[in-house]
């Protein structure tokens, strides 16, 4: 799972053989915690993250960092056991925390900002959207309503908000980005990040053509930043406009284009040996009487001359059968940023990706766990 750590445990014994009890430490519990989950024991872990958490408080060396990790392992054991229980752990983090460390910590916005999500992933977009109005009341509070962390806490807010296809709160959002930032240059990261997500909005809207002409605008003022302290938010944005451009390449049957514009970012520097450019996710539009719910782990290779996925078997399938070949064919249209110079032949890379639905009020939610394999 996302996000597992063992904070202090180097060195620990291994405890599996240990009954819950008897972890009297915050650092065996927390050990234990992260071996319970590699059991797929969740429900334990569970309980022994926050065991850990709990722990952790009474430390004579406390540290608010240390705390925040442990908690946000808990919120996590709950994302995997069992989603339902996700905004209880987010809300209980939070209290802990905020009794502990203060309200004035930084910290805390990151938990205000889970529970918000969490809020979104369960459906209560009221609540969610409580939630992030704190966010951006704590931001404010702390760091100051122009900062680069209330500019952040808005474009996260945004892009939670156009999930849910709330086109007017978003739209809202970005304006108040777009008038706090106008003093910036145009081709500032930050202003091109807002440009982002109001092209994004336009493609929302099947407006294509208008939609490639604004990604094009924000490429072009990429380009045009030659500030060095900028140049790794400058890249994430140039590569993030390449991916969209070529999604609608991709989507216009224009194979020729999408290869020219994959090509397009092969110079670009970025540490990943393979960066996703384009990804899409797999059908969920399945007849009647179908299984509601289901799992596909996907093993499969990169080339990394061309950033094309050449190979796909299927490690692991539950529920509908149609998922797999869904997966498959879904898999074949990605892209990846090529990786070594023009003409050479490349080397493949293996991957691997867990995509799960499931179907909530007829309507099918999806995830994804991408990781390389070693």
């Amino acid at each position: 799972m996302r996000n597992k750590v063992l904070i202090g445990a180097a060195g620990l014994m291994l405890l599996s053989a240990f009954p819950a009890f008897a972890q009297s430490t915050w650092q065996e519990a927390n050990k234990a915690s992260a071996l319970l989950i590699d059991e797929g024991k969740l429900s334990e872990a569970y309980d022994m993250a926050w065991k850990a958490a709990v722990l952790y408080e009474q430390n004579p060396n406390y540290k608010a960092e240390n705390h925040a990790q442990l908690l946000i392992n808990a919120i996590d054991v709950a994302v995997e056991w069992d989603k339902t229980q996700t905004p209880g752990a987010a809300r209980r983090a939070l209290a802990d925390f905020r009794r502990r460390a203060g309200e004035n910590d930084p910290l805390v916005i990151q938990f205000q900002e889970r529970l918000a999500k969490a809020y979104y992933d369960e459906g209560r977009f009221t609540d969610g959207e409580d939630a992030f109005d704190q966010v951006l009341v704590l931001t404010a509070n702390i760091y100051g309503d122009k900062s680069p962390q209330y500019m952040m806490a808005l474009l996260n807010y945004a892009r939670t908000s156009r999930t849910t296809r709330n086109i007017v709160r978003t739209r809202e959002l970005l304006n108040k980005a777009s008038e706090i930032t106008s003093a910036l240059p145009t081709n500032h990261p930050m202003r091109l990040s807002i440009d982002i997500q109001h092209a994004q909005l336009t493609l929302d809207d099947d407006r294509r053509d208008e939609a490639t002409r604004m990604f094009q605008e924000i490429i072009d003022k990429a380009h045009s930043n030659t500030d060095p302290r900028s140049q790794k938010d400058i890249t994430s944005v140039a590569l993030t406009a390449y991916g969209k451009l070529i999604y609608i390449a991709h989507k216009q049957g224009d194979a020729a284009r999408e290869d020219a514009l994959v090509e397009k970012t092969r110079e670009i520097p970025v540490e990943e040996e393979l960066f996703p450019l384009f990804r899409t996710a797999p059908d969920t539009d399945f007849s009647a009487g179908v299984q509601l719910s289901g799992k596909v782990r996907a093993v499969f290779k990169v080339s990394t001359a061309d950033g094309k996925v050449k190979q796909i078997e299927i490690a692991e399938q539950k529920g509908n059968p149609q998922f797999a070949e869904r997966v498959k064919k879904a898999l074949l249209e990605w892209r990846f940023k090529p990786s070594v110079p023009a003409g050479a032949a490349g080397t493949l890379i293996e991957m691997e990706e867990s995509f799960d639905y499931q179907f909530s009020n007829a309507k099918p939610e999806t995830g994804t766990r991408l990781k390389r394999r070693v």
